[in-house]
């Protein structure tokens, strides 16, 4: 009985998990002109990856701080992710971290409001992958930023 109990627990909490990354997701967007950048990698080009990714940022209009230690000044934290899980298994993921107010509580915090996940299982071996990856995923950004914010 109690595997029952422990079931439908995971299936009700299912769904709340999932309606954060929902559709609403890129009316978050609305707003953000200022980012801290924050790319974490285990693959070689990291400053390449950065500087090319901050450059598209301010090509769209967005302004990018030169230090990402204070998030508090900026109107998010835009995460990069890159990583290598093996030799075939690649991801890239892009989430933007915004400061907001639970309405029920009134408190203030940090979460996640919009991501993109991508990743190569299998099918791409080389290194090779990781640049026309995360220009699609900055481009998925992009796209959604502008539509929100106007072109």
């Amino acid at each position: 009985m109690l595997r029952y109990a422990v079931l439908v627990v995971l299936v009700c909490a299912s769904a709340p998990l999932r309606a954060q990354y929902g559709p609403v997701q890129d009316s978050t967007l609305i707003g953000l002109r200022r980012v801290a950048l924050n790319v974490t990698t285990d693959v070689k080009d990291a400053n390449t990856f950065r500087e090319d990714i901050a450059l598209e940022l301010r090509k769209a209009g967005i302004r990018v701080a030169p230090d990402s230690t204070r998030p508090d000044s900026v109107d998010g934290v835009l995460n990069v992710l890159v990583r290598s899980r093996g030799s075939c298994q690649k991801l890239i993921r892009i989430d933007v971290e915004q400061r907001a107010r639970l309405v029920r509580t009134g408190n203030t915090h940090r979460m996640v409001t919009w991501f993109y996940e991508d990743d190569a299982n299998g099918t791409a071996c080389r290194d090779s992958w990781y640049p026309g990856a995360i220009k699609r995923a900055v481009d998925a950004f992009l796209t959604k930023w502008l539509d929100v914010n106007g072109r």
